[in-house]
């Protein structure tokens, strides 16, 4: 009894000294290991229960004690933005010395990959984000009894980890050098922040007062490489059929709004069609918080909306207006100044067509959200394509998992002055399948422009081509999957 009262104390102490701690689960609690990776094991506990351990051990009092004064004498005299990483191993080794530790080699190769998270990376939490597996990572308060969470997309599912903060303070310093480069900062202030890491991860954060159970991180990452239509139609995101009439809609200057659930991958299709899009021509990408990452265009122009400054979606969408491009993208849309923004777009005819994602279950609530949010039904003519993305679990033989795809495409028509929705592709669940289930009255109208040509059977040929070269990419992205 006194010496797990002891234990606590000693992890007590060391949480105080670092602000966070890494716990190792006892032995006698392991089950069986799901999977191992570089910087970190899954393990199923005997209560069935699944743990994400980082892998990095669990300190000493006396090895926190010399971390946290490292760390701080090292951060007091040298510069880490200009100093080379050679430069802390010498510094560590000469602290040691100084203060009479004395570290096997094991201590010592742990210790010193510590520190390096610590000054150049975010400390343990770097682990994480390595990990192209996760995406998402979750600081849910503080304490033992609420660890950092992750989401493994592997799993299916949100896992606990060994890690977790024990002071606000930690936490608030944490998230600051993270936002440091963007110039925003968490204060009693501005309890709340949203930024992007230089990873490209999005950061979403707040404290007391506006977190009222401790503070509160959101960590959702992305893919280093972007996926490409054929990728997604070989993981089954997409059908061939319907990614060969995206393709067509996106040559033929439509204006599209991607929809769906949150996580359900919107961000990442809008990515994708991208692809679809010359690299020579000029786009406009207006955001809050930059996410989308056309690397294949040559003519690129972001514009990021600044809060501090007073510079919103609106003063942006105005300034594109004079930048002549040929399509604007409107990042996420979520209230009604962003969705007035988009809108403006596509009644301005600005270029060849503008984009956007929204939060939404079905493109009939997409429709109904923007309506609520003031846009005119009249005005929701402007928009060509709704393009439907969804997320939900399914459960196999007790197994939990997750599947994302494209739900709906259709297009918005117009009845006595009113938008109604001509569904082109719906999926059928039973079968794991998007299928076609209507003609295309207005993309083709646009196609038969485009071509200057009144054959109708011109457009479904059109479509079937791209499908079928879309397939063969998809077969060979696929065998590289497995």
């Amino acid at each position: 009894m006194q010496q797990g009262q002891e234990a606590l104390e000693e992890e007590k102490r060391v949480g105080l000294l670092l602000g966070w701690f890494l716990f190792q689960p006892p032995k006698s609690q392991l089950g069986r290991v799901l999977s191992n990776g570089k910087n970190h094991s899954v393990v199923e506990l005997k209560n069935k229960e699944r743990l994400y351990c980082i892998s990095l051990p669990e300190l000493s009092l006396q090895e926190a004690e010399l971390a946290a004064g490292a760390f701080e004498e090292y951060k007091s005299t040298a510069n880490p933005e200009i100093e080379e990483l050679s430069a802390l191993d010498v510094f560590f080794l000469d602290y040691c010395c100084k203060n009479s530790f004395s570290l096997d080699s094991e201590q010592q190769e742990y210790l010193l990959e510590l520190l390096r998270l610590m000054v150049y990376g975010f400390g343990p939490l770097s682990k994480l984000l390595e990990n192209e597996s996760l995406e998402e990572i979750a600081i849910i308060g503080l304490g033992k009894e609420k660890p950092v969470m992750v989401f493994d997309k592997g799993l299916g599912s949100w896992i606990r980890t060994n890690l977790y903060y024990a002071s606000e303070a930690s936490v608030k310093n944490l998230v600051n050098k993270m936002s440091r480069k963007l110039g925003k900062r968490l204060s009693m202030q501005t309890p709340r922040l949203n930024a992007m890491l230089p990873d490209g991860s999005r950061l979403s954060c707040s404290i007391s007062p506006v977190s009222f159970l401790g503070p509160n991180v959101t960590i959702r990452k992305f893919g280093k490489k972007p996926f490409t239509p054929s990728e997604l139609v070989a993981n089954n995101t997409a059908s061939k059929e319907a990614m060969g009439f995206l393709q067509l809609a996106f040559e033929c200057d439509c204006s599209v709004l991607i929809a769906g659930n949150t996580g359900s991958g919107k961000t990442s299709l809008l990515n994708a069609l991208f692809r679809f899009v010359p690299g020579n021509e000029r786009v406009i990408v207006v955001e809050e918080t930059p996410e989308l990452n056309f690397s294949h265009l040559e003519h690129l122009v972001k514009l990021n909306v600044s809060e501090g400054l007073n510079v919103g979606m609106n003063e942006l969408i105005v300034d594109s207006l004079r930048m002549r491009p040929d399509r604007v993208v409107v990042g996420e849309v979520r209230n009604a100044e962003e969705v007035r923004a988009f809108i403006d777009t596509l009644l301005a005819g600005q270029g060849k067509g503008s984009y956007c994602t929204f939060h939404a279950q079905s493109s009939r609530d997409a429709l109904t959200r923007m309506k609520k949010l003031g846009v005119l039904e009249i005005d929701l003519l402007a928009l060509d394509l709704i393009v439907m993305q969804k997320r939900w679990t399914t459960i196999q033989k007790g197994e939990r998992a997750e599947k994302r795809r494209i739900v709906e495409i259709c297009e918005v028509l117009e009845r006595d002055g009113r938008p109604v929705l001509n569904a082109l592709f719906e999926f059928e669940y039973a079968k794991d399948c998007l299928k076609k289930v209507g003609e295309s009255k207005r993309i083709r109208e646009k196609f038969e422009k485009s071509l200057n040509s009144g054959n109708p059977e011109s457009f479904g040929k059109a479509v079937a081509e791209k499908a079928g070269e879309i397939g063969k990419n998809a077969g060979k992205a696929k065998r590289l999957m497995e």
